[in-house]
C-alpha cells in the first residue's frame, strides 16, 4: 500500500511541475485550491451529503479567485508577448536595400 501512495505522490508532483511549465506557479497553486469546491460537489453527488451555505460561498470565492488569477496571468503573458514582438520588429533590419 505504501508503494501506491508513493507512486501517486510522485505522479502528482510531476503533474504539478508540468503544469507550472505550461502556466505559472500562482495559477497552478490557486488551481489546486479548486479541490475544495470539487469535494463539495463530490459529497453532494456521491454521498448525498449537503453542506451549509457558507461552505458554498467559500467554494464560489475559490472558483472566482482561480478565474481571476488565470485571467490576469493571461493578460500579463499577452502583454509580454507583445513587447517581445515590438522589440523584434524594431531591431530587424530591412530585408532589401534599395539602391539609389
Amino acid at each position: 500500500m505504501e508503494q501506491v501512495n508513493s507512486i501517486s505522490s510522485l505522479l502528482s508532483d510531476i503533474a504539478w511541475a508540468y503544469a507550472v511549465l505550461l502556466t505559472s506557479p500562482i495559477v497552478v497553486t490557486v488551481g489546486l485550491s479548486t479541490t475544495i469546491p470539487l469535494s463539495l460537489i463530490g459529497q453532494l453527488l456521491i454521498n448525498n451529503q449537503t453542506s451549509p451555505a457558507i461552505y458554498w460561498l467559500g467554494a464560489c470565492v475559490v472558483v472566482l479567485s482561480f478565474v481571476f488569477v488565470n485571467h490576469e496571468e493571461a493578460q500579463d503573458e499577452a502583454a509580454q508577448d507583445q513587447r517581445i514582438l515590438d522589440q523584434a520588429s524594431s531591431s530587424r533590419e530591412p530585408l532589401h536595400r534599395e539602391e539609389a
